[in-house]
């Protein structure tokens, strides 16, 4: 089985949609059941090859978009022509079918801000992602300000408090530290607002040291944001990041614009 499993994750290993990953692995979860009634691997073969013999590899869809490693790449967007400069690494999900008509294929590029000059001494190899801020921009989706602000200020929270040398409100969900999850812990900005004027809400999770003191510490943070210009960022910082978010985020909002091209 480990040999199956092995084969199909390699199917599987360019980010789809998600009801092609379904259907591969609902054939896998079957014919794990009744693998001892296989006599022919011809079989198996047959079961497996309508997932991905005619996919694009991760391989054959970078060259597709025209991306090479260690130099600029120019990638469209949502309808944006961003460059990005030859030490981001990118991981980038894109639709084949629209790449092969030759439209906007780019669903999402994900790539990494690197802050660990604000850290004395900087970070070890160990602590590296306290100072990395993930950042994605996305081509689709937008910012609805009236949702977010309802979504917070609905949900069931054991406390709340303002935390003036941060800029922040505080919510700790009556979840926790039971069910602790993304936005469990939460955080909106008390006097700073989106590009679009939303609300910049931080959904955390927590740092499990601290829950069976039953405290609640930021691990990791993240936050969306539509752009002037209509796609949507998303950027995750680390919980040592959330005392100076706001640099953070001015230097997420400078780069990202600082990318554009057209």
């Amino acid at each position: 089985m480990n040999f199956l499993k092995s084969h199909i994750n390699k199917i599987v290993h360019f980010d789809y949609s998600l009801r092609y990953r379904i259907y591969c692995e609902s054939i896998y979860k079957r014919v794990a059941v009744h693998t001892k009634y296989i006599l022919f691997s011809g079989l198996l073969i047959s079961l497996l090859a309508a997932c991905g013999n005619d996919r694009m590899s991760n391989k054959e869809m970078r060259k597709a978009l025209g991306i090479v490693d260690g130099q600029s790449n120019e990638l469209r967007i949502g309808g944006v022509l961003y460059r990005f400069p030859p030490e981001f690494k990118l991981v980038i999900n894109a639709s084949e079918k629209r790449l092969k008509e030759n439209k906007d294929a780019v669903n999402k590029v994900i790539f990494h801000m690197d802050l660990s000059s604000w850290f004395d001494p900087p970070p070890t190899a160990r602590g590296e992602g306290n100072s990395l801020v993930r950042i994605e921009i996305r081509a689709h989706g937008y910012e609805d300000s009236a949702k977010q602000t309802e979504l917070l200020e609905k949900d069931n929270w054991a406390s709340q408090r303002d935390i003036p040398e941060w800029g922040l409100r505080e919510y700790i969900s009556i979840r926790f530290p039971k069910q602790s999850g993304w936005g469990d812990l939460s955080y909106r900005a008390i006097n700073l607002s989106t590009p679009k004027g939303g609300p910049i809400i931080y959904r955390c999770t927590t740092l499990y040291r601290f829950e069976k003191e039953n405290i609640a510490k930021p691990d990791q943070c993240m936050t969306p944001h539509q752009t002037i210009r209509g796609p949507m960022v998303n950027y995750v910082l680390s919980g040592k990041l959330l005392p100076r978010w706001k640099e953070v985020h001015a230097e997420v909002l400078a780069l990202v614009n600082s990318l554009i091209v057209e």
